[in-house]
């Protein structure tokens, strides 16, 4: 049982000891120390949400994982927050900076559900709001991300909206030693062609190596231990899977490769 909050557990499957999860275990135990882009920023990106927001009073919203700033946000607006998080590692570690860096305590009524995001079981026409940050990084094919996005889309309520913030594969012209945020500087090596991707699959483990080689170890502290491989999609092939998915999309924050570096994109998919 997750213990660090009051919340209401929902055990849907015992705890994951997969290498993807146990990488993102590894980069959550020092997650206080991340800036953005690699985390969400109200003011450059979902301040253009909050009319989404600003209508939640009583309604039910589910995280994808537990995004300090997505649940500080959501329980800010009165949603019914639940929470689908099965390593309890990384709960500990959000809510932690939830409560710490954000000043948001978890309400008794925040619902945790122990659950991967690609299981069978899911609560249909539940949510008016899902929210996932960079959620294609556990899916490895475009395939699995297919399948996830349709079920995403059958768990929103009618009407519903799933908030998704990515960082589309656009390459990295500039040169990514002269940004000082390692954040930053960091997804301005992974869009660096030929630094780290290859097709459509970012490979941490060559990240990691590149980083070593060229002596950046701060960038290089930003790994997972153990490494993993993520899909990475273009803007334009995300926006062709929500429409196959059945999304109407709506960009919010388009992302950008200009000085100092690569910013994701936020997508409100309504259902």
């Amino acid at each position: 049982m997750i213990q660090l909050s009051s919340a209401k557990l929902l055990s849907a499957s015992p705890p994951s000891a997969d290498a993807n999860t146990r990488g993102w275990e590894s980069v959550a135990r020092k997650w206080t120390n991340v800036q953005w882009p690699r985390r969400p920023k109200w003011a450059r990106e979902f301040a253009r949400a909050k009319p989404l927001f600003s209508k939640m009073e009583g309604e039910e919203a589910l995280i994808l994982g537990a995004t300090p700033e997505f649940r500080a946000w959501l329980h800010k607006s009165g949603a019914k927050v639940s929470v689908y998080e099965k390593s309890e590692v990384s709960f500990s570690a959000m809510t932690d900076i939830m409560t710490r860096q954000l000043k948001v305590k978890p309400p008794e009524s925040e619902i945790v559900i122990k659950r991967d995001w690609e299981s069978d079981g899911c609560e249909k026409g539940k949510y008016r709001i899902i929210m996932g940050d960079i959620v294609s990084g556990y899916m490895e094919t475009p395939e699995r991300y297919m399948a996830f996005l349709l079920k995403v889309r059958s768990m929103l309520a009618e009407n519903g909206v799933f908030l998704l913030r990515e960082f589309p594969f656009e390459p990295f012209s500039g040169d990514p030693t002269r940004i000082k945020n390692v954040d930053h500087r960091r997804w301005a090596y992974i869009l660096k062609p030929g630094f780290a991707v290859e097709g459509h699959t970012f490979y941490e483990a060559k990240l990691a190596h590149n980083l070593a080689k060229l002596g950046d170890l701060q960038a290089f502290a930003t790994c997972a231990n153990p490494p993993r491989t993520r899909l990475m999609l273009t803007y334009n092939e995300y926006e062709k899977m929500f429409f196959e998915a059945g999304y109407d999309s709506q960009v919010l924050s388009a992302p950008g490769v200009s000085p100092p570096g690569p910013s994701p994109a936020l997508w409100a998919l309504w259902k």
